[in-house]
């Protein structure tokens, strides 16, 4: 998961998160999950970015997130059944 730890060090957009997306969409078109497992450190620069990020939004951005959230989660379940 390179991509993934080149994301994790810049997570804005630009190539490093490009690269990665391209990385998870074959990973989804094969059906398959990456092993996260060795993933620790990368995985804790990520959620400090996001909470970092999360921390500086107004209000209505987050409601923003919360509804892309929502309409993601119930697209999933609409499929799984």
């Amino acid at each position: 998961m390179a991509t993934f730890g080149a994301f994790a060090r810049d997570p804005a957009p630009g190539p490093a998160r490009t690269a990665h997306d391209d990385c998870e969409a074959e990973y989804a078109v094969r059906g398959l999950e990456p092993d996260f497992s060795e993933l620790g450190p990368e995985l804790d620069a990520v959620a400090k970015a996001a909470k970092e990020m999360l921390a500086g939004m107004t209000p209505e951005q987050l409601d923003e997130i919360e509804d892309g959230i929502q309409r993601d989660y119930a697209a999933h379940v609409r499929k799984r059944n």
